[in-house]
């Protein structure tokens, strides 16, 4: 699709000019938008507003709304919404209503803030004991730099979290790694 036809799209959706450009990775400029756009009238809500209240109707609930609920309530409405479509749905929704959250959905509704402090005793635990797994690996590769045991750890136990890169590529990049460095000390 032509670059004009997306922002001309972005507009009716409800974007700003900012946006626009912000969503065409800078293809358009905010002038080039002001230009070439007056002639698209920007949504009043009226493409947004039923969405909008769907997620504000959930979000108002006493457990709120998770962002994967709110994300397929979007989709539902706009199939093809990118990243900056479900983010301005969603900031809709929560400036509409201060009574609307939207949340990850780690948190017991019933139990916010038992779970909010399990949640952190549970964080601190899992860094303590990678503190000492990788205590551990300094003490039998002394030779090996401590931040980057640690870092190595976090990619390869959460690896689509942490890194972009997949596990596999991972694994197999570091171990032709060790495949290069063993030559080394062979000869």
């Amino acid at each position: 699709m032509p670059v004009k036809e997306q922002a001309e799209s972005l507009r009716k959706q409800g974007m700003t000019y900012k946006q626009i450009s912000i969503a065409l990775d800078g293809a358009v400029s905010i002038d080039w938008c002001k230009r070439n756009l007056k002639s698209e009238s920007k949504s009043k809500g009226d493409d947004n507003s039923k969405c909008v209240l769907e997620i504000v109707r959930l979000g108002e609930r006493p457990e709120g709304v998770t962002q994967y609920e709110a994300n397929g309530v979007i989709y539902q409405h706009f199939p093809d919404a990118n990243d900056n479509k479900l983010r301005y749905i969603k900031d809709k929704a929560k400036t509409l209503s201060s009574d609307c959250i939207i949340h990850t959905g780690w948190i017991d509704h019933m139990k916010p803030n038992e779970s909010h402090k399990a949640m952190n005793a549970f964080a601190l635990h899992l860094m303590d004991q990678v503190d000492l797994m990788v205590e551990d690996y300094s003490e039998m590769y002394p030779n090996s730099n401590k931040w980057s045991v640690r870092y190595e750890m976090l990619k390869l136990a959460f690896s689509k979290q942490i890194s972009p890169e997949s596990l596999t590529s991972r694994i197999y990049n570091n171990e032709l790694l060790v495949e290069k460095m063993e030559t080394r000390y062979e000869q």
